[in-house]
């Protein structure tokens, strides 16, 4: 019978200068590039394996005990490495995580370094009775396993079996064009992994030589083609379960090329076609604008009904800012049409309503009081005077509702303003007699407009509603609050029975008042964002506005 055990050293040997060659080969590429997603955790597999092979070869070679016991270090610290390196490089590849952070890579390497230590310090932890054992005409060391060897040997099943794992999972998860290399990559880990098994059981040749670190070598190269000629990490795997397939947004990731590689369902409902799997993204029947950050809009039509789809792209990076691919997500957004088309046409309606107001009843209300100021040059009639009451009722309730209506339809435009110019101008429109006003000066974020419109109504509640008498003098304040402002007088305030519904559109203590000037002020408040209540106050009423950016004047000058 042929003795093949001298071929062994050779093959091993074979198998740590292809390590070693790849070993090169990355850190040419991490000098000459930034380096890809896995490259490191990879160059920590390679290294370790061929460490491996070198020692368990130089053993075979040496022909004294000492020099065996020497260079079994050797072979040691390539496996300690190899049982961190792997299962990091499994969970960068299949999560997507940065295996060297203290909180991942530490717990990894636990169970290795206290191997390590108990191999150092105190050898017989590991392996007792050491004794030199033929392999055919060459010779190697042999033992009995100690307590931290067992440890050590469950620890790296677990490891492995929970990397295989991983990757049987993310093989399920993932799409077509990522599942055969998925594949490629649980085969290439569980074929050390058998052979490890199998030298444990004692049913490997070169017994009791252990040949994992030979097949790790086939490992390495399947693991190497997967990571540079078909770019392993280009598109980072993620948890597909948990993260795109239950999302109701579209989701498509794309490769530099324009190659579509995965999509989850909703993606291929909201596109309207078959799987989009494996075409190019120009071969769709939408057109996807996959511009760095670029929005676009794009209709699919089903029967009698359209639906309406926004495309978000994002760009996906290496820390390096190299390109890797697109992920892009589609957002259905047909109730969100339908809502903007359903206000539109109510603004629209509104508009109508509007002009209708303005035009067809401020006529015959203008033509009304026209005759009414005939009337009065040709008789002195007190009646007159109800209907020139009346017309100016009508009047303001035209203007009340038409400031309503234009509320509703206009859009809000906020900027800082002086709340004292604005409360200045909102004071020279209202008509207050003899009333006076006092404004603190501070800046705030709001719409013009619409400030003039509240502080209005508020004045004009205050002179109308506040005064106990025509002739008594009324005092109307604009203070500054921490988050917004109040309007006070010190008038004879709000009546207990109108108090809780103040703000309802048609409520006012005053039989005369058409009860929209709070209503207004609300609403107002409301298209802000703020709130408005009314306030605790020993005389008078007290309208506090809260929710609102108010800075010192001095902070929104320009030097």
């Amino acid at each position: 019978m042929v003795d093949a055990a001298p071929l062994l050293p050779g093959l091993l040997l074979l198998s740590a200068a292809a390590s070693a060659s790849i070993v090169a080969y990355l850190l040419v590429r991490l000098r000459r590039r930034t380096p890809s997603r896995g490259t490191r955790s990879f160059l920590l597999v390679a290294a370790a394996a061929g460490v491996w092979c070198l020692g368990v070869t130089l053993m075979l070679w040496e022909p004294t005990f000492e020099g065996m016991a020497a260079l079994s270090m050797v072979s040691w610290f390539g496996m300690l490495v190899l049982a961190i390196a792997w299962p990091a490089f499994v969970l960068e590849y299949t999560r997507s995580v940065d295996v060297f952070s203290p909180r991942v890579f530490g717990p990894l390497a636990a169970i290795p370094g206290l191997t390590l230590f108990g191999l150092v310090v105190r050898s017989g932890l590991l392996v007792r009775d050491v004794h030199v054992e033929s392999v055919g005409s060459l010779s190697t060391l042999d033992g009995t396993p100690g307590p931290l060897l067992v440890v050590f040997v469950l620890y790296t099943y677990v490891v492995n079996i929970g990397s295989l794992v991983l990757l049987a999972q993310h093989y399920l998860e993932s799409g077509s064009e990522v599942r055969p290399q998925t594949g490629a990559l649980l085969v290439a880990g569980s074929l050390p992994f058998a052979v490890s098994i199998a030298s444990l059981l004692g049913v490997t040749p070169f017994q009791p030589v252990d040949l994992t670190p030979l097949v790790f070598t086939i490992t390495n190269v399947i693991v190497l083609v997967a990571l540079f000629r078909y770019d392993l990490f280009r598109l980072v795997p993620v948890a597909r379960t948990t993260l795109v397939e239950e999302l109701t947004d579209g989701v498509l990731v794309v490769a530099p090329d324009g190659h579509i590689v995965d999509a989850n369902p909703a993606a291929v409902r909201l596109l309207g076609s078959a799987d989009p799997v494996g075409s190019d993204v120009d071969d769709l029947s939408v057109d996807l604008d996959l511009a760095e950050g670029g929005r676009s809009n794009f209709t699919v039509v089903e029967g009698a009904t359209s639906r309406h789809v926004e495309v978000e792209v994002s760009h996906i990076r290496t820390p390096g800012e190299e390109l890797t691919g697109a992920l892009v997500v589609l957002h259905d957004v047909t109730e969100q049409r339908e809502r903007e088309a359903a206000l539109q046409e109510t603004n629209d309606r509104l508009e109508e309503f509007a002009g209708v107001v303005s035009h067809d009843l401020r006529n015959p209300l203008t033509i009304s009081q026209g005759y009414v100021d005939l009337l009065r040059d040709r008789h002195d009639d007190p009646e007159l005077d109800e209907i020139d009451a009346a017309n100016a009722r009508m009047q303001e309730i035209i203007d009340d509702t038409l400031t309503l209506a234009r509320l509703e339809t206009g859009a809000l435009d906020a900027e800082p303003v002086s709340l004292r110019d604005v409360a200045t101008e909102a004071w020279s429109v209202v008509d207050t007699g003899t009333a006076s006003l006092d404004v603190d000066d501070h800046t705030v974020s709001a719409d013009p407009g619409r400030l003039r419109t509240l502080l209005e109504n508020c004045f004009r509640n205050s002179v109308e509603h506040g005064r106990p008498d025509d002739d008594a003098d009324l005092v109307v304040t604009v203070d500054r609050l921490d988050d917004g402002f109040a309007v006070a007088d010190d008038g004879v305030g709000i009546a207990e029975t109108v108090r809780d519904e103040l703000f309802e559109t048609g409520v006012s203590s005053d039989e005369d008042g058409t009860g929209f000037g709070l209503a207004i002020v609300d609403r107002v408040a409301q298209d802000h964002g703020w709130t408005v209540t009314l306030g605790d106050t020993d005389e008078g009423a007290r309208f506090e506005v809260r929710g609102v950016d108010v800075r010192e004047k001095a902070d929104c000058e320009t030097p």
